[in-house]
């Protein structure tokens, strides 16, 4: 947070509050139908442990900058989103990152609200973790109603007066500024809620909307951005969500926007002598309600359309309205169709969460630690038959002598900019070749520089390693310093196999997590964003491997892929592209490398990818009274592993195909993939058909090494 607000934060004694804890959410049900009890909306403290109460009203004042508008020190700005909107959700972040904005986040399920950390709690009610457009059966209705009960409670706990955004209603500018309507009406103390207005149909010009639907009282509006004073007149403001609960409840099938309006409308209907009855209801500036003790008076208002615009109107009548301070995507199903129109006012960020945290991560004192190098890789032998024994694979000292652990560490965290990302402090990217594939090679580190990544080479022969330097090290096993084909009888072999060596001995001298790619398999895009498919699931700690599925045959268009695939347990998958956190249980995680290479020495004929996933389907298959047992191997999240110690299970799954495309995929059907951001050139023999598939993805770079070395 030093970064956002230029404040050093400074470590303070914990709180003793004994202030309550949002009520407990019991029968916590995820969106696949597994149910949790007594979940509480308090899952994790926040600095120095302090309860949800204290943190809540630590975020209270709308800015970081708690002196830059003290009138508003105790109202609460507040979103919503679950892990399958996280992208949505960072990208809203990010602009109120930019705004210097101060908020926490409801998120609906765990998972989210574990990754979030201290900015975040889990909502109140049924836990919902997939993304949901408007028209979805089930899920929207659920993660908006929740949004209704979790502001509800956090009113009673604090009293805090809430400003809660959806988080595709994006701010362009400030929008509590008091010349604006919402600031100015939420500063004159006179309104307990303000609300934006629904007004259909969508497609519509700003321009054209009629100044006298300004100010008119309401049968619907919209719930997706709106102010409320806890603050103040809590039975009336309380009683008003209360009853909206109650409609969600007794109508599951609507979403919060239409029992919410619905159970105001039937509140403002009822007499005296009903249960709930509120006195006055009083819309914007009107006489209605004179004569009337004013502590039994809702007042309520809406803000300026043109200011805060609601997606009904179009994108390109919102980009040409200067008073738009904030677009809301509605009018739209699903949030791919939400970001397109985000994207159309300008308003997608294409940040991460660095620019969120600001977490800056201080390089430490290089470490003294005087565990054994890697092992010594005895009898190398070079493709053309010449032997060097004891060869090992730290042969080039880096920086002022660095042993290869120190140099292994340093370029962990897969950016170059170690402050970037620091929750992956302690992944390692790491990538092969030889000095036949040099040129393949380049082009990899080309990509990986313009995204500003981080990596290490493990060199297949002592004349890359000598040639790469600082950035690479002599992997484990025979050299061999030809390029070679998928089908070449001998040399693929060998080199395959020498990878599964290498990383199975970085893991036991290191404990780094790893991402190994092949050096065919060609970053787009940043690959490790939270918002996509191994960034998230990197980032959750779920898993010990991530990997990418065997799809045959060549020449299949990526969008005919059959989306029931997608987390199906394989009995092969491809290796050239994997996570594996070695991290963690490694006596599991190594086990597995272990084997693979026990299969390479006994099946040299194969490649790294038949011995790994065959030794892997064997462990899967062994018995307990078998040396090497694994005790369960969990797929995704099935729940095949219940009752066995979480020490003993192997968490697997794999990666999206839509966002890692094999080469299984003709090039063309992955150019029109919108969510591609890798393709591995696999599917052909030799590094110049490879080279062609890259070309035509528009993945060769045409750089040479000046644009990876800076020299």
């Amino acid at each position: 947070e030093s970064e956002i607000t230029g404040v050093k934060v400074t470590t303070s004694t914990p709180s003793t509050s004994t202030s309550t804890p949002l009520p407990t959410s019991t029968n916590v049900v995820s969106s696949t139908g597994a149910e949790s009890a007594g979940e509480t909306t308090q899952l994790v403290p926040g600095e120095n442990g302090d309860s949800l109460t204290v943190r809540l009203r630590r975020h209270a004042g709308l800015y970081k900058d708690k002196s830059y508008a003290p009138e508003l020190k105790n109202v609460l700005l507040l979103t919503a989103s679950n892990s399958g909107y996280l992208e949505m959700l960072t990208n809203w972040e990010c602009f109120a990152t930019r705004l210097g904005l101060d908020w926490m986040v409801m998120a609906m399920n765990k998972e989210l609200q574990t990754h979030l950390g201290e900015r975040s709690f889990l909502a109140t009610g049924q836990e919902w973790e997939k993304a949901e457009a408007f028209n979805s059966p089930v899920g929207f209705k659920v993660i908006s109603c929740n949004k209704l009960r979790s502001v509800l409670d956090v009113m009673r706990e604090t009293n805090l007066d809430i400003v809660f955004s959806d988080a595709d209603n994006v701010f362009k500018s400030d929008p509590f500024l008091p010349s604006l309507s919402l600031g100015s009406m939420i500063r004159s103390g006179k309104y307990e809620y303000i609300y934006g207005r629904k007004i259909e149909p969508g497609g519509q010009k700003i321009q054209n909307l009629n100044p006298e639907v300004y100010h008119q009282e309401p049968i619907k509006a919209n719930t997706g951005f709106y102010y409320v004073a806890g603050g103040r007149k809590q039975n009336i403001v309380q009683r008003i969500f209360e009853v909206s609960v109650e409609w969600c409840d007794r109508r599951p099938s609507l979403d919060d926007q239409e029992n919410f309006w619905d159970g105001l409308v039937a509140t403002r209907n009822k007499k005296s002598t009903e249960k709930g009855y509120v006195a006055c209801f009083r819309h914007c500036d009107s006489d209605k309600c004179q004569g009337v003790n004013e502590s039994m008076v809702l007042n309520y208002c809406d803000m300026s359309p043109w200011e805060y615009i609601l997606g009904c109107f179009s994108t390109e009548s919102a980009l040409k309205e200067p008073r738009m301070v904030s677009y809301h995507a509605t009018h739209v199903f699903g949030w791919p169709a939400k970001k397109g129109k985000l994207q159309n006012v300008k308003l997608w960020a294409n940040c991460d969460e660095s620019e969120i945290t600001g977490v800056k991560v201080t390089t430490s004192t290089p470490s003294t630690s005087t565990s054994t190098p890697l092992p010594t890789s005895t009898n190398v032998v070079s493709s053309t038959g010449a032997e060097s024994a004891g060869e090992t694979t730290q042969l080039v000292p880096g920086e002022n002598g660095d042993s290869l652990t120190v140099r292994l560490r340093r370029h962990a965290g897969l950016y170059k900019d170690k402050s970037y990302a620091p929750e992956l402090k302690n992944v390692l990217l790491l990538t092969a070749s030889n000095s036949g594939y040099l040129e393949m090679l380049t082009n990899w580190e080309c990509f990986a520089t313009r995204l500003g990544l981080d990596w290490m080479v493990m060199a297949m022969n002592k004349e890359l390693q000598t040639h790469l330097g600082e950035r690479s090290f002599l992997a484990t096993g025979q050299e061999w310093e030809k390029a070679e084909a998928f089908n070449s009888p001998v040399g693929f072999k060998v080199i395959s196999c020498n990878k599964l060596r290498s990383v199975l001995d970085v893991m036991r001298e290191t404990n780094l997590d790893i991402v190994f790619s092949d050096a065919d398999n060609v970053f787009k895009s940043d690959p490790f964003l939270p918002s996509l498919s191994l960034g998230s699931m990197i980032r959750s700690g779920k898993y010990e491997y991530i990997y990418g599925r065997k799809i045959e045959p060549g020449g299949q268009k990526i969008q005919n892929l059959n989306p029931e695939v997608y987390h199906q347990e394989p009995i092969k998958a491809n290796t050239g592209f994997y996570y594996v956190a070695g991290g963690r249980k490694q006596n599991i995680v190594q086990r597995i490398f272990e084997v693979s290479v026990e299969w390479c020495d006994r099946r040299p004929s194969l490649d790294d990818q038949e011995n790994f996933w065959d030794g892997l389907v064997a462990t899967r298959n062994k018995k307990s009274t078998e040396k090497g047992y694994v005790a369960c191997f969990r797929h995704c999240d099935s729940d095949k592993c219940q009752g066995v110690n979480e020490s003993m299970v192997l968490n697997y799954c794999d990666m999206s195909p839509w966002e890692y495309i094999l080469g299984c995929f003709s090039t063309e059907s992955a150019l029109k993939e919108p969510r591609m951001v890798s393709y591995h050139a696999t599917h052909v023999f030799g590094w110049p058909a490879k080279k062609g598939k890259l070309q035509n993805v528009k993945l060769w770079a045409n750089c040479d090494e000046s644009e990876i070395t800076g020299v």
